[in-house]
């Protein structure tokens, strides 16, 4: 287990750095500064992900050495370097604040969405092959609760008052398997800062029409929408923390279903570790088709093809709804179920806010 426990080591370092740089405004609830308002509401960039990126690459805070003095060419999303990946066979990569416009848009208000911190170690035995994840931890920074795995094993950590880590002690849960017929309710992912009105109205009123019972669950970023489906695997028998109270009531996902068209490694590589643990099969896009690499574009070849993101509990239900979306979009061309609607976000994300 000697990569968890390197992943345990850097999750101390991950807690520090959120400790001093993210907490105080989320706890706050001011104070948060807007760096670049990028293109569209998906590219917001914040000080807070500046700097959380720039200690946990390059030291520079107590107690935190920075992982480039291990792993040269590791990068983040915030500071990202091809070339220096080419020269290395380990590296680590971040996600410093996954879920920005999520944060952005609620952290003044009594309804914040936590951002997570996704982290990822990545091998490979040359430097002619792509590099595979190993292990990761998906860590959430206003409850302090992490899950850590190496692909085989998985271990949950909360960060206490102090600032201290401790593992959670936990049963192994397994979820009801949704079947076609079996009056299960379907509960999927409905980001708030990247809804899609094809998705949440005609798509669902498909699914509906077809005895899909769906119920929707208002979720933030990437990791936070993997925390809720891995919950149902799950029971903490020792919650005194607030990391584990707060893991122990999460609502539960039965499928990730993102029909996003710009899902990034540094999205994925840490779930999909989790979820080989689990014993979870391979995530798909929302056509039920291998994700690959996009090396049509060099400046997006950390990413997958413009075809979402699936995952669930159970592989019927997967089935179901890549069919589904096939069979939606063939019925409904001018309803493009990976086309972003931000206007429509905001006014989901308002909502929200007013619960």
């Amino acid at each position: 287990m000697a990569d968890i426990d390197e992943m345990v080591t850097f999750l101390e370092c991950t807690a520090k750095v959120n400790r001093a740089i993210t907490l105080p405004f989320l706890q706050r609830r001011t104070g948060l500064q807007v760096v670049d308002a990028g293109q569209d509401h998906g590219m917001v960039v914040t000080d807070a992900d500046k700097k959380v990126s720039l200690y946990l690459l390059d030291g520079g805070l107590e107690g935190v050495p920075g992982v480039r003095e291990k792993y040269p060419g590791s990068f983040s999303e915030e500071d990202d370097n091809p070339e220096a990946r080419k020269k290395a066979t380990i590296i680590i990569q971040i996600d410093p604040l996954d879920g920005t416009g999520d944060m952005v848009d609620t952290y003044a208000t009594p309804h914040v969405v936590s951002p997570t911190t996704l982290v990822s170690k990545l091998t490979r035995t040359s430097k002619n092959e792509p590099f595979r994840p190993v292990a990761g931890f998906i860590f959430n920074v206003l409850d302090g609760f992490a899950i850590v795995s190496d692909g085989q094993n998985v271990v949950l950590y909360q960060v206490d008052e102090t600032g201290r880590l401790q593992e959670v002690k936990y049963e192994r849960t397994e979820p009801t398997i949704w079947t076609p017929g079996n009056g299960i309710p379907v509960s999927i992912n409905r980001r708030l800062s990247y809804t899609q009105h094809a998705f949440d109205g005609p798509f669902m009123n498909y699914l509906e029409a077809h005895r899909i019972n769906v119920q929707m669950v208002d979720v933030g970023g990437a990791g936070t929408q993997a925390l809720n489906l891995f919950r149902n695997y799950f029971k903490p028998t020792d919650v005194k923390g607030r990391g584990a109270r707060v893991f122990n009531n999460l609502p539960l996902l039965t499928i990730l279903f993102n029909a996003q068209p710009d899902w990034k490694t540094w999205d994925t590589d840490a779930t999909d570790v989790i979820a080989r643990a689990l014993g979870l099969e391979n995530a798909t896009s929302i056509w039920g088709e291998a994700l690959t690499a996009n090396a049509a574009n060099p400046t997006l070849n950390e990413m997958h093809h413009t075809t979402g993101y699936v995952l669930s509990t159970s592989p019927q239900l997967r089935q179901a709804m890549t069919t589904a979306a096939v069979d939606f979009q063939r019925r409904n061309p001018d309803a493009n179920l990976l086309a972003k609607d931000y206007g429509h976000a905001r006014a989901m994300t308002a909502r929200y806010v007013a619960k």
